[in-house]
């Protein structure tokens, strides 16, 4: 299914052709797309980015199109990966917390990072030219073209069809189309994991992100050729 064939769609749904109503159709289209996005960790999201370190600096923006992240390295002397830990609030504020023994002074000190919106911080700060790597799952990008497409459209477009109906039924304060969209949508959710968790050798009943806490340190090490 295109771009323009989901507007029709929608629109039909709501028996709505008022004024920007394409336009708004659009907005509701990608805000679904982004919705289910962040449903299941679609392998196909999965990405990466670098930055190099600066002396000094601990803070580091997080890439514009970061949905959630999975895992993160910091490149040692040697060039080797060492595997990032993340932590909360509570955790940096409290130092007594970071494992034994702390050496701040050795190429290799016990690194973790927090999260804050839109930037991490690492702690302790890293010396210069050190290579950050984050593995993330990123925001689908947006459609605009009527002749676009994605995964989302070709494989469950009546998800987003009913998702991106909810959002116009509730822009248009329509409670009964309300009341018979969004249980549709819900459904239609509840197929589309179904079927995901079908194409996994698991097969779990239920879905969140897998980050680095599913795994253990070995299966990390071989998966990713690290050496700490």
């Amino acid at each position: 299914m295109t771009f323009s064939e989901a507007v029709t769609e929608v629109l039909r749904y709501l028996d709505w052709n008022g004024t920007n109503a394409e336009t708004m159709a659009k907005n509701w289209i990608n805000m679904s797309r982004k919705h289910v996005a962040s449903l299941y960790d679609f392998p196909f999201l999965l990405t990466k980015a670098t930055t190099t370190t600066v002396s000094g600096v601990s803070v580091y923006n997080l890439p514009d199109d970061l949905l959630e992240p999975y895992i993160m390295f910091l490149t040692d002397s040697d060039g080797s990966n060492i595997l990032l830990y993340p932590m909360s609030p509570k955790f940096i504020a409290n130092l007594v917390n970071i494992p034994e023994p702390v050496d701040f002074t050795s190429d290799v000190p016990p690194y973790r990072i927090i999260f804050r919106g839109n930037y991490f911080e690492i702690y302790p700060a890293p010396p210069a030219g050190r290579t950050i790597t984050l593995y993330y799952y990123k925001t689908p990008d947006e459609l605009v073209n009527d002749d676009d497409t994605d995964y989302f459209l070709n494989t469950y477009s009546d998800v987003i069809i009913w998702g991106a109906a909810w959002r116009g039924a509730v822009y248009l304060d329509d409670q009964q189309k309300i009341a018979q969209f969004l249980p549709a949508y819900q459904e239609a959710i509840k197929q589309m994991i179904a079927r995901e968790n079908r194409k996994k050798a698991d097969r779990r009943g239920f879905v969140r992100w897998k980050t680095w806490q599913d795994f253990d340190p070995a299966t990390l090490k071989r998966m990713f050729g690290v050496i700490r």
